[in-house]
C-alpha cells in the first residue's frame, strides 16, 4: 500500500508548477506586466486574426497562464493541442505539454485504485474516502474520478507504473527536442491559493475561456529557459521514468503471497525449508521473478549515461553556471533554475565511477572478514553491471543456484549470471562469502580518486 501511494504521489496535480515555482524565487519586478483584469480567451478570434505561428504562440501563452490554477491544467492542455495543431514546432507548447504529460496519465486514478484500496485495512479505506471528500467539486475532481476500477492486484499496479513511466519518457524526449531553443516563460512570483474558486479558470463554451484576476500577468515574472535548464528537466523526467517503473518493479512479484504462505506452512510443518523445497515452491508460480518490462533495466544505464553527459556539459560551463560557488544562491539570476548548476570535484569523481560501473567490466575486491574485523581472505574479480542491465535474465528463477548437500556448495547453471560476472566465477564468489559469521565487503579494486 505504501509503495502504491508513493508511486501515485510522484507527480501531484499541484506539482505541475512546482518545478518552476520552487526552482526560482526571483522578484524581478521590472519584468512584470501591469495587467490586472480577468482575461477572455477566444481561440477562434485568435486564429482568425493571427498567422498560424503567432496564433500558436498566443494560445501557448494563455495555457502557460492557466496552469497554476487548480483546474487550469485541463484547459491549458486543450489550448496546447490547438497550438501544436497550428505549429507543431512551437517551443512553448512542446515545453508545457511535456510538463503536463505525466499528470494527464493519471486520469481517473482515484477510481482506478478503489479495488486495491478495498483490500487494505479499514484505516486506509477511511483515509482514501476522506481524501476524495476533501477535494473541491470541480473539473479536477472529475478528472481524478473519471476512470474504471482496474487496479486491484500487483499486475494492475505494474500496468499503471509502466504507463506512468512511458509518460515521463515522452516528456523527456520532448524536452530533449527543444533544448537548443531558448525562450522566456512566466512563473508566479507568489503562491496562488489554488482552492479558491475565484482563481479557477472558467470555460464558457468550446474555445472560450476566462483567466481570473488572481492569475493575471501582474502576479507573474519572466525567467529564461536555456540549454542547462532543459538538460536539468530532461534528467528529472528520465529519473522519474526509471524510478516509477524499472527500479521499483523490473521483475514480477506476482504470486508472492502464495509463495510466502507455502514457505510458512513448510516451516510450521518441518521447522525449516530445504533448498530443494525452496526451488520447488518458487517454480510453482510461473510469473514470479519474471522480467515484465520489455525494456528490461536499460533505463538505469540510460539514466547513468544521461547524468554523465549533463555533468560533463556542466563542467565545461562552470564559470557560467556556477560563477559564485556552490554555496551561493542565485548563481543564475533570471533563469528557471536560478541557483545554478555547481559540480564539485567529489561529485564529478562519483559520476565518473558510476559511469565506469555501468559501462564495465569493473574490477572489484571481495573481502571476507571475521565478526571481529580480521581479514580472512581477498578475492579480486570483474563485474559488468551494464551487460546485465542491457540484457537481463528473462526469468531470475533459472539463475537460482542448486545446492550440493554432500559438499555444501552452491552451483549456478550460468556462471556469469547473465553477464554480471564475466569471468564466470559466480559460484566461487557465493561459496567464498557464504558463511554467516563472516563479514563481506565489496569495494573497487583500484580507487578512481
Amino acid at each position: 500500500m505504501k509503495k502504491l501511494q508513493k508511486i501515485i504521489g510522484i507527480v501531484s496535480l499541484a506539482g505541475i508548477f512546482a518545478i518552476t515555482a520552487c526552482t526560482n524565487n526571483s522578484d524581478d519586478k521590472q519584468t512584470r506586466s501591469q495587467s490586472h483584469s480577468s482575461r477572455l480567451i477566444d481561440t477562434a478570434k485568435i486564429k482568425a486574426s493571427e498567422t498560424k505561428e503567432n496564433a500558436a504562440e498566443q494560445l501557448a501563452l494563455a495555457a502557460e497562464q492557466m496552469i497554476p490554477s487548480f483546474n487550469g491544467f485541463i484547459y491549458a492542455n486543450e489550448l496546447l493541442d490547438e497550438a501544436l495543431a497550428l505549429n507543431p514546432n512551437n517551443t512553448r507548447a512542446i515545453f508545457y505539454k511535456a510538463l503536463l504529460k505525466p499528470v494527464l496519465a493519471q486520469k481517473g486514478v482515484l477510481t482506478r485504485v478503489r479495488p486495491w484500496i478495498l483490500t487494505q485495512a479499514k484505516e486506509a479505506q477511511e483515509s482514501y474516502n476522506k481524501s476524495i471528500a476533501e477535494i473541491p467539486n470541480s473539473e479536477t475532481k472529475e478528472f481524478l474520478l473519471n476512470g474504471k476500477e482496474d487496479i486491484g492486484g500487483i499486475a494492475d499496479v505494474y500496468k499503471y507504473t509502466d504507463d506512468l513511466s512511458e509518460a515521463f519518457m515522452v516528456s523527456q524526449q520532448a524536452i530533449d527536442s527543444i533544448k537548443r531553443s531558448p525562450m522566456v516563460i512566466s512563473i508566479p512570483t507568489k503562491s496562488v491559493d489554488i482552492l479558491r474558486k475565484e482563481c479557477w479558470v472558467k470555460k464558457i463554451s468550446d474555445g472560450n475561456y476566462v483567466i481570473p484576476t488572481c492569475l493575471d500577468a501582474r502576479d507573474l515574472t519572466q525567467v529564461r529557459v536555456t540549454r542547462p535548464d532543459y538538460e536539468a528537466l530532461s534528467l528529472i523526467f528520465l529519473s522519474y521514468a526509471v524510478t516509477s517503473s524499472w527500479v521499483y518493479s523490473p521483475y514480477s512479484l506476482e504470486g508472492y503471497e502464495k509463495i510466502s504462505n507455502a514457505m510458512d506452512r513448510e516451516v510450521h510443518k518441518h521447522g525449516k525449508v530445504s533448498h530443494a523445497k525452496v526451488l520447488e515452491i518458487l517454480n510453482s508460480e510461473p510469473n514470479f521473478l519474471k522480467l515484465r518490462n520489455p525494456n528490461g533495466l536499460k533505463g538505469i544505464v540510460a539514466l547513468g549515461n544521461k547524468g554523465m553527459e549533463a555533468i560533463q556539459y556542466a563542467l565545461k560551463k562552470q564559470p557560467e553556471l556556477c560563477p559564485n560557488g556552490s554555496d551561493a544562491e542565485n548563481n543564475r539570476f533570471g533563469y528557471l533554475f536560478n541557483n545554478g548548476f555547481c559540480v564539485t570535484d567529489a561529485a564529478a569523481r562519483s559520476f565518473m565511477e558510476t559511469k565506469a560501473i555501468l559501462n564495465g567490466p569493473y574490477q572489484v575486491k571481495v573481502t571476507k572478514s571475521t565478526k571481529y574485523g580480521e581479514i580472512k581472505a581477498d578475492y579480486i574479480t570483474d563485474i559488468n553491471l551494464g551487460a546485465f542491465l542491457e540484457n537481463p535474465p528473462v526469468d531470475l528463477k533459472t539463475h537460482i543456484p542448486t545446492l550440493n548437500t554432500e559438499t555444501d556448495e552452491y552451483q549456478f547453471s550460468d556462471e556469469t549470471l547473465g553477464g554480471l560476472f564475466p569471468n564466470g566465477d559466480a559460484s566461487f564468489i557465493l561459496n567464498f562469502t557464504k558463511k554467516s559469521e563472516d563479514s563481506v565487503d565489496v569495494m573497487p579494486a583500484q580507487s578512481m580518486h
